[in-house]
């Protein structure tokens, strides 16, 4: 179950000026910085990077950076990767498979009629 409503994505886009000044003193890391192939440092530290953003939004419910940083690194790897919520399925109307898809008539499919629906002479 995931603690934060966002997705790891939305908190990522959420991230501001001031965030990333105190994700650098604080948790010393750049968020931005790439690697020579230009990956991004992200990648080859995602569970820091994950920590940076739990960082952040328990600064957002009023915690210090000092108590933010603290119950961040005493997160274990569990709970970092549950903190947020999962990306929504792919929504796909058109996809029979898809949650959406699940409830849509499906119209390249040739309706025949059935007994019960036939209506009866008057």
């Amino acid at each position: 179950m995931s603690t934060s409503e966002l997705t790891l994505n939305e908190a990522m886009e959420s991230i501001n000026g001031f965030d990333e000044i105190a994700i650098e003193k604080h948790m010393g890391y750049d968020i931005y910085t790439s690697d020579e192939e230009g990956s991004g440092v992200y990648r080859e530290k995602p569970v820091l990077m994950i920590r940076c953003l739990i960082f952040v939004m328990q600064r957002r419910t009023g915690q210090t950076d000092v108590e933010a940083r603290r119950a961040v690194m005493e997160m274990t790897v569990k709970d970092v990767h549950d903190y947020f919520a999962d990306d929504p399925e792919d929504l796909d109307p058109d996809d029979p498979d898809s949650e959406s898809g699940k409830d849509e008539p499906q119209h390249d499919v040739e309706h025949t009629s059935s007994p019960l629906s036939a209506s009866s002479p008057e």
